[in-house]
């Protein structure tokens, strides 16, 4: 694993920047957090980026996987898991998720 820097779309320090950086910290610690990126250990196992200007990334960490997304109208979204399937079960958008599937 090496370590990441991610921009999180928003400020570190909004409500929607600490929700994401608390769901990083269930499977890797913030090693450095700056006005709106965030910096850990792991590995980017999936970058995708849709037509519409959705994306999704997925890293494996020390204890899990992160995935952080930018769906529909720009919704922020990040969830970690023990597996990339049970983080995928928690998106929001099912079609994105069956996606992210067929490109893993």
């Amino acid at each position: 694993m090496e370590r990441q820097t991610v921009d999180i779309g928003t400020p570190a320090t909004s409500p929607v920047g600490i929700a994401i950086v608390e769901e990083l910290s269930r499977v890797a610690a913030a090693t450095a957090i700056g006005a709106s990126t965030v910096e850990f250990e792991g590995s980017q196992m999936l970058d995708v980026h849709a037509p519409e200007g959705e994306w999704v990334r997925l890293f494996r960490c020390p204890g899990g996987y992160f995935l952080l997304a930018v769906l529909e109208e720009g919704l922020l979204w990040a969830g970690s898991g023990d597996d990339p399937d049970e983080v995928l079960d928690l998106l929001p958008r099912h079609e994105v998720a069956d996606a992210v599937r067929k490109a893993l």
